[in-house]
């Protein structure tokens, strides 16, 4: 019996007990995964808010082409590595007269042009009559290049030694010169088209022809047609042929022309074909065309997403729905495997959906696409809502 007035302590035991099921049941609430502990402690809704998990637009698809061939023809090209005359006119015509007591000479100046084709110079002009008999000398600033008796309808090139040709003025003579002992006779010389012409190296040693192949295709065969005219008196060398810069075939006799190009040296997109040659050549190749069979195989769209852990919870508890949508505005097949199941689907101009829960997994998803036909896919996504 306790006495009257004396302190009661409350016993710890029932405090003790409270928290250890407290502390019990916080540890088993941090030990379950954070899906788990937010349903345990309905912090996470029923549902969710639309998300969407993949989409592309403006897809194009290719399909599929069965052996197709072009035939492609082009403009004739020339092929010009020959030394040709550039000519600078100095007089159409003038007269030189000489006896046995004088000479006639006809002078002029000239300043000869240069560049990296420049091989040479030469004096030429025509002797259209002579009456009397002697001879022509050309002297090139004071040196005599060139000794002659004139015969009427003769034309006459002479080279300008370029040992003799100064950078800048030159200066040019022609001096007629009776040659006989009768002081009665003279001889007289009327020359036209003097000029002095720049010989020059060709430089036309390539021409290509551009051709293209339809992104997409393989090519199983090409062939190149042409006629080769020679521009010169033989064919001291051959010409190179290069498809995209790398040797294909040379040609080394005229008349008409017909090689393969290997399929392998033809790319999707722009081609190159080169015709080359050396100097000293010219050749016209004529009426050329290019023969090309390609066919186009199917190319699948590959793509992945992920779906991580709460996604995942949401469709196996069946609280989200899996929606695939697919737009466009064309009639067309397509063939979808998402995760190795596959789905064959027709698009006729309108939105086509479907739900796909039981082919989505948790973490990477992989989506490929074909088709046979060609085709703009305007819109996929996969959603969950």
């Amino acid at each position: 019996m306790r006495k009257k007035g004396t302190q009661v302590v409350p016993s710890p035991t029932a405090a003790v007990v409270v928290l250890v099921v407290l502390a019990g049941f916080l540890l088993f609430v941090l030990s379950i995964p954070e899906i788990d502990r937010q349903e345990l402690l309905d912090s996470q809704h029923s549902t969710i808010d639309e998300e969407v998990l993949f989409t592309r637009v403006d897809l194009d698809f290719s399909g599929y082409q069965a052996f197709k061939k072009n035939v492609l023809d082009f403009d004739d090209l020339t092929l010009d590595g020959a030394a040709k005359f550039e000519k600078s006119e100095i007089a159409s015509d003038f007269d030189l007269t000489s006896s046995l007591f004088s000479t006639s000479n006809f002078e002029f100046v000239f300043s000869p042009d240069y560049d990296s084709d420049t091989i040479g110079h030469q004096v030429t002009f025509d002797v259209d009559s002579v009456n009397g008999y002697g001879k022509l000398r050309i002297y090139l600033n004071g040196e005599m290049i060139g000794s002659f008796q004139p015969k009427e309808e003769q034309t006459i090139n002479i080279d300008l030694l370029p040992s003799l040709l100064v950078q800048g003025t030159n200066q040019l003579k022609i001096n007629a010169k009776y040659v006989g002992l009768n002081p009665f006779n003279t001889l007289k010389v009327s020359l036209t088209n003097l000029a002095i012409m720049e010989k020059k190296q060709g430089n036309e040693l390539e021409k290509s022809i551009i051709f293209y192949v339809e992104e997409d295709s393989q090519v199983s065969s090409a062939k190149v047609d042409f006629l080769v005219r020679n521009l010169g008196s033989t064919m001291s060398s051959p010409i190179t042929v290069n498809i995209n810069e790398n040797e294909a075939f040379r040609i080394t006799s005229d008349g008409g022309t017909s090689f393969s190009l290997l399929p392998s040296s033809i790319k999707s997109g722009v081609n190159k074909l080169s015709f080359i040659i050396d100097k000293g050549s010219a050749f016209e190749l004529l009426f050329p065309k290019i023969t090309i069979h390609t066919y186009r195989e199917i190319t699948d769209k590959n793509y992945q997403f992920t779906i991580d852990q709460t996604e995942a919870r949401l469709v196996t508890d069946g609280r989200a729905s899996c929606n695939l949508m697919l737009r466009s505005g064309d009639d067309a097949d397509l063939d979808l495997i998402i995760n190795g199941f596959s789905k064959s689907v027709h698009i006729s101009g309108e939105v086509y959906e479907i739900d796909i829960c039981d082919n989505l997994v948790y973490g990477t998803n992989r989506i490929s696409m074909s088709s046979d036909n060609s085709f703009t896919l305007d819109e996929i996504t996969i959603k969950l809502y």
